[in-house]
């Protein structure tokens, strides 16, 4: 057969390849015709080194053995066939520096070893534009290098490219279609190799376990770019076997089945995987076991995962690995999944729509940094620390739109069983469930989110079985259900967060709930306009509060309940709270919650109560500032509460009672101000109301300017007033009903409307060592009461004449001491400081034993207001009485 004037060209160049005027040429054509062989393997023999063969178009029956430098050139792929009718090898090539081209090569043996083109222990050679089909192995080269391998086709071969112990072999633009197994493979020890341009698909045909697309076994310093690989069954690209320093750039790996991955690295050290399409495999992307220092970067992984249970991104147990800057997107597990693995970076990646978790770190995964990372529309979390995740840095990532599944405690940001890790500087935003979520992880921070608008009814910041961790300067806002809400942790620290507007669906609890926690500090926060509660504490004790804002909720600032004991809550502002009107509800409740303290807070403006103690023991209250509480009812109340401590408050300015004390016993009240309260006209007590409450002490209190009554005690039981300062009180500075053993002793009792102590149908009072002066109406009113005593009072100036009242002939006196009138005019003939005439009283009762002088009590005098006239007379009464004493004697 001729060859055609296109075929000369290339004749031509590759004499010209070969840098010689004096190499021969030989033809060969397979029915002789105008050639000088019939076969090739006679003009291989009848060569010199360095002669080009030019084969015709035809059909070649032989396996030829190429032992010569020689330029091997045919007709083309779909005219020049080389076979070996299914013996041994169909070429063989033991010289350098033999190029071929042009054939179309088949029919090798069966047995493991034959092949279409063999190179052993050679160090250069090149194919171009050839077919390699239905062999047992396609091309093998074993040992040397420097081979390349150009723009051939390989298909249907048991094995496409097998590369063996050889460096510099460069394939380029190739297509390996179709092998039983791999398609490409370099295995022991083979380095520098280059695979740039090639198509290689549909291979593993028998989709054996180990086999791939391309393989790179036990080899190095290989360089994987443009190619295209796809549809290959269990493996895309398969790096193992102590691989090292290998890189995949710009590679198109794609619909690659079986289950496994598009990439994978077993033991492959430093590998480089960049710039990469990985897309739409049945199982990861990329997975990674072993190895140390690898690097994925800017890869797009898409659709990857088919088969339940993958991800885009699989690591396990491979040391200082760098993924960064890929968009991992569409599979049904986890986008990014690192796991056993010390100091991964997974870095500015795109991770979302994957049906689970994002970003998945886990089982003794340390050392990690996640950083800078977009994590969005993940079915479950978005990033997840788990199962021992410790030392790990999760900083500046957006995490947002994830848990569209709605699964129970899962959210945006999760660590489950980790330790030591550090959530810092993320916007967590709109995710289902929780914003982060901590579960069993310890010593941790979380510090500098933004977590927003975080939806599914839970909570911003979700915490369980949690200790020693720091959350600070977060901003949780507007999430649909809590800001915060913790179960069973301890000593944790929240500081400087904000926890605003959450609560949107509607919950009891809007701003934190705390339940069975111990230990915790609570300081710097504010916490303002969640709907439902504040702060609830619940089952929770030892923990602390303090300088935290808590306003605008539409119940309880704070609430301490359900055996919420031993709680510090000191110095915090709270104020605008219960803005629904709740009854028992306002700006701190205590309810069953015991040995707490109240110090030094300022509770202003909120609704119904600005403290309120509910079955709670044993709670101190000091120092505070309960102010402009509103909505009738009181600035303090106890309610079923004992043996409590309230001292040093101001409680001022209420529209309700100062304090209300119901059903309540043994309580200490002392150091109190009650000024100005039951400003709304609420018709209750205005400065302190006692109702069916016993045992109770009040000391050294100021009550003054509240509305009604000073003191307002209904059939309460063994109560005691001790050195109080009641005065300027729009009712009567100490009103009792029903009551049974009272006790008022060294109290300043004045200018009260009308009656200083008004005590109706009780008994057994005891007032003792008081100054009553200037009511405007009677000092002391005993009506219907029996067993009542009064003496050793200065009663000065009240507006009634007389200054007291008694309807059942109770007693003025000791027995030998009564009280001081200042409207008394009787005389002391014998100058003993007793009057001569009694004190007749209105009601019939009279004061036997009445003083002519003022008792010093021990009481927080006011300067009683005489006008002068009274005084003038009194004087002169006191003297006239004085004279004739003296003239008896």
């Amino acid at each position: 057969m001729r060859f055609n004037a296109g075929f000369l060209i290339v004749i031509l160049g590759a004499i010209v390849a070969m840098g010689t005027a004096h190499a021969a040429v030989h033809t060969v054509d397979d029915d002789w015709a105008g050639a000088d062989f019939g076969t090739i393997q006679g003009a291989i023999d009848a060569a010199s080194e360095g002669d080009t063969i030019l084969v015709n178009a035809g059909w070649y029956n032989e396996s030829v053995t190429v032992n010569k430098t020689v330029d091997l050139v045919g007709n083309g792929t779909h005219d020049t066939y080389v076979n070996a009718s299914g013996s041994g090898d169909v070429l063989s090539v033991s010289s350098n520096w033999v190029n071929m081209s042009g054939f179309n090569i088949s029919g090798s043996g069966g047995t493991m070893g034959d092949c279409g083109v063999q190179f052993t222990s050679v160090t250069s050679g090149n194919i171009t534009g050839c077919a390699v089909v239905w062999n047992d192995w396609g091309i093998y080269i074993d040992e040397g290098g420097s081979i390349d391998i150009t723009d051939c086709y390989l298909s249907n071969n048991t094995e496409g490219i097998r590369v063996v112990n050889a460096d510099h072999v460069d394939l380029h633009g190739n297509r390996v279609y179709g092998s039983e197994y791999e398609g490409v493979s370099f295995r022991s020890t083979s380095a520098h190799f280059t695979v740039t341009g090639n198509d290689i698909s549909w291979n593993n045909r028998m989709r054996d376990w180990n086999a791939a697309g391309l393989e790179i076994d036990g080899s190095d310093y290989g360089n994987a770019s443009q190619n295209h690989i796809s549809h290959n069954a269990r493996y895309g690209i398969y790096i193992h076997s102590t691989s090292f320093e290998n890189e995949l750039f710009d590679n198109e790996i794609v619909f690659n089945c079986g289950g496994v991955s598009g990439v994978y690295l077993s033991s492959a050290p430093a590998t480089a995987i960049s710039h990469n399409n990985i897309s739409n495999s049945t199982g990861e992307g990329i997975s990674v076991y072993g190895g140390w220092n690898v690097v994925i970067r800017n890869n797009t992984l898409d659709g990857n995962n088919h088969k339940a249970g993958m991800s885009g991104i699989y690591v396990w147990g491979s040391d200082g690995i760098l993924i960064k800057g890929n968009r991992v997107a569409h599979g049904p597990e986890a986008g990014i999944f690192v796991h056993h693995t010390d100091g991964a970076m997974v870095h500015t990646n795109e991770v979302l729509n994957n049906s689970k978790n994002g970003i998945w770190l886990s089982t003794s995964t340390t050392n990690a940094t996640v950083v800078w990372n977009v994590v969005r529309r993940n079915g479950v979390n978005g990033i997840l620390l788990d199962g021992g995740t410790n030392h790990t840095w999760v900083h500046n990532n957006t995490v947002a739109f994830n848990n569209a599944d709605m699964v129970e405690y899962m959210g945006g940001i999760k660590a489950y069983g980790s330790y030591d890790f550090d959530i810092d500087g993320n916007t967590v935003s709109n995710n289902a469930y929780h914003g982060i979520y901590l579960d069993e992880s310890d010593n941790g921070t979380v510090r500098w989110n933004e977590v927003v608008r975080n939806c599914g009814g839970r909570a911003g910041l979700g915490m369980r079985d949690v200790a020693f961790t720091h959350v600070f300067r977060n901003n949780i806002s507007n999430s649909t259900g809590h800001g915060i809400d913790a179960y069973m942790i301890h000593s944790c620290v929240f500081h400087n967060n904000t926890i605003n507007g959450n609560n949107e669906a509607g919950l009891r609890d809007g701003g934190i709930r705390f339940a069975d926690c111990w230990k915790n500090e609570f300081k710097d926060n504010e916490i303002v306009n969640n709907t439902g509660y504040g702060f609830h504490f619940e089952y929770s004790e030892n923990n602390s509060m303090m300088r935290n804002v808590v306003s605008g909720h539409s119940l309880d600032g704070i609430l301490l309940d359900d055996d919420s004991n031993n709680v510090i809550i000191t110095d915090n502002t709270v104020s605008y709270n219960n803005l629904d009107s709740v009854n028992n509800q306002g700006g701190i409740r205590l309810d069953n919650s015991s040995w707490c303290v109240l110090a030094r807070n300022t509770v202003t403006n909120n609704k119904m109560y600005g403290v309120i103690l509910v079955n709670s023991v044993a709670d101190h209250i000091e120092s505070n500032e309960i102010i402009r509480n509103c909505g009738g009812q009181a600035g303090l109340m106890l309610y079923y509460a004992d043996r409590n401590e309230v001292s040093a408050n101001n409680v001022s300015n209420c529209t309700g009672t100062g304090i209300d004390v119901i059903r309540s016993s043994h309580n200490e009240f002392h150091n109190n101000t009650l000024n100005g309260n039951d400003m709304g006209m609420s018709g209750n007590s205005g400065g302190v109301y006692l109702y069916h409450s016993h045992w109770n002490e009040f000391t050294d209190n100021v009550v003054l300017d509240n509305r009604i009554q000073g003191f307002k005690v209904y059939n309460s039981e063994n109560c005691t007033l001790t050195r109080n300062d009641i005065g300027r009180n729009g009712g009567h500075g100490i009103l009792g009903y029903g009551a049974h053993n009272i006790t008022v002793t060294n109290c300043s009792i004045w200018r009260n409307n009308p009656y200083g102590i008004h005590i109706w149908s009780t008994w057994t009072i005891h007032i003792t060592y008081n100054e009553i002066w200037n009511n405007s109406g009677y000092g002391i009113c005993f009506e219907s009461c029996s067993l009542a005593k009064a003496y050793l009072n200065n009663i000065v100036n009240n507006s009634a004449s007389p200054q007291a009242y008694d309807d059942n002939n109770n007693t003025w006196d000791n027995g030998t001491h009564g009280n001081f009138w200042s409207d008394y005019t009787g005389p002391d003939k014998d100058g003993d400081g007793i009057g001569e005439w009694p004190y007749n009283l209105t009601g019939g009762a009279q004061d036997i034993f009445p003083l002519m002088n003022m008792t010093d009590n021990d009481v927080p005098r006011q300067v009683p207001e005489f006008p002068v006239v009274v005084a003038a007379t009194f004087v002169g009464v006191l003297f006239f009485a004085e004279q004739r004493r003296r003239r008896r004697l």
